[in-house]
């Protein structure tokens, strides 16, 4: 017995002259909002023009009919959106506007190999305008862009379709329009947009948040994005927290059909917002600055997220921390940095720090903890107003290593096994072995780690 199957859309077959493309080039929009913008190399654009040149098979594209409201507010207008086939129109497109010419690999076919589409003759322009076609696949019947359906039946054809592609993990998320967190990641750090009312891309983004042009490090396939949601992951977990690829997957889909305004209202969220202000204010006149505005420590992710977190420990703990102290934060991580890029024989902290560049939990845990020791250590002009802390932090930070992250007391228990003594290093307590009461010394070498289960026992 057959199954029956409801389509949600159905196909058209077409056959469009390459002209077309250049001619009503207005009504194909090749970076619907699911797409980035890339661009193929010169030479893999001229042996596309060469394949339709000789009439060579090439695959067919996939475009969706698209109505929207014409925007001079005359009834309705018909576009064709780009699922598949982007890369393609923009080859044949920019070898109308003339910036890729006939190619040479041609010489055996035209004397007029090499020369550019506006220096053709007649005849070879006509033999391009009559010959040469590229197969298209029109899918009809999801044709309405503000109906989230819709739109999302178009983003899984495009994601079907790229199944064979290498796509990063942000390229896969940055697809699902219906997601809270896609959105928010796309308005405050892509540098590129999208205009809803009138269907097409736009080269610039007034919502992109200001932190992101002080990176060195570009955002050809979506790092900036990437490193956004990474602090999201931060704030939501309240800490050092494993930051993944499938992290983020799931944070995106936790978030699906959130509406972003409530998404933006959430706590972390703020958080993330107010945390990329304090960035910004910290490092917007930063005197390493380069001509094109990135900061040279601000170009590798992991060393990014480490900063992320020194501010934050500062920005949201008990510290008297603000503006007056923003240049000793700014000279620290120029020397750490420097020491970073020298590597000197000896410096075991910086090539611990090196060596933990993955996304896991630990990794992160051990990174902060380096680079806060070190912070510390410089005695900033920075006071704690938690006054039940005895123990500086820098003394807090060295105990916790020494003591290799384990309550003391844990390990001395035969019921506790040694892999529970293990505490998150910003949830121990830092105490004195003789103590202070007793008149024992407030030093690293008399100070211990005990979780605070057995340090409030002991009070």
């Amino acid at each position: 017995m057959p199954i029956a199957v409801e389509r949600p859309y159905f196909i058209e077959k077409d056959g469009i002259k390459l002209k077309e493309f250049d001619e009503d080039k207005g009504i194909y929009v090749t970076r619907p909002p699911y797409q980035r913008k890339s661009v193929w190399s010169p030479k893999k654009q001229k042996q596309l023009i060469d394949s339709f040149f000789r009439r060579y098979y090439v695959p067919s594209i996939v475009l969706r009919s698209i109505v929207i409201p014409n925007p001079e507010g005359k009834g309705n207008r018909e576009l064709k959106e780009v699922v598949d086939g982007q890369q393609r129109i923009i080859a044949i497109q920019n070898f109308f506007d003339n910036k890729i010419p006939l190619p040479e690999t041609l010489s055996d076919l035209t004397d007029e190999a090499g020369e550019y589409y506006k220096d053709l003759s007649d005849d070879v322009k006509e033999h391009i305008k009559n010959n040469c076609k590229m197969n298209a696949r029109i899918v009809q019947g999801i044709k309405n862009p503000d109906k989230k359906e819709h739109q999302k039946k178009s983003t899984e054809i495009f994601w079907r379709l790229q199944q064979g592609e290498k796509l990063t993990r942000m390229e896969e998320e940055h697809s699902k329009l219906n997601s809270a967190v896609r959105n928010f990641i796309v308005k405050l750090a892509d540098n590129i947009s999208f205009d809803k009312q009138r269907y097409e891309p736009k080269e610039t983004n007034p919502s992109r948040h200001s932190f992101f042009k002080l990176l060195s490090r570009d955002n050809d396939r979506l790092q900036h994005l990437a490193l956004l949601s990474r602090f999201l992951l931060i704030e939501f977990n309240d800490g050092p927290t494993k930051l993944s690829g499938a992290e983020i997957t799931k944070l995106v889909d936790d978030h699906e059909n959130e509406e972003l305004e409530d998404f933006e209202e959430r706590e972390p969220v703020k958080n993330c917002s107010k945390m990329l202000d304090e960035l910004y204010e910290i490092f917007k006149k930063d005197e390493m600055q380069t001509s094109d505005g990135g900061i040279p420590f601000l170009n590798r992710e992991y060393f990014i997220i480490s900063v992320y977190l020194l501010t934050r420990s500062l920005t949201f703990g008990n510290y008297t921390f603000n503006s007056e102290n923003h240049s000793e934060l700014r000279d620290f991580l120029h020397g750490f940095y420097e020491r970073w890029e020298k590597q000197e024989e000896g410096d075991t902290d910086i090539f611990r720090f090196r060596d933990q560049r993955q996304q896991n939990r630990k990794a992160i845990e051990d990174r902060d903890i380096i680079i806060k020791h070190n912070f510390w250590k410089t005695n900033p002009d920075i006071e704690s107003t938690d006054e039940t802390r005895l123990f500086s932090k820098a003394q807090r930070i060295e105990i916790y290593r020494k003591d290799d992250g384990k309550c003391q007391m844990c390990l001395e228990d035969e019921n506790i096994p040694n892999e529970d003594a293990k505490i998150r290093w910003d949830k121990f307590d830092a105490d004195h072995v003789v103590k202070h009461s007793e008149g024992g010394e407030t030093t690293v070498e008399n100070g211990r780690l005990l979780c605070r289960k057995h340090n409030r026992g002991r009070r």
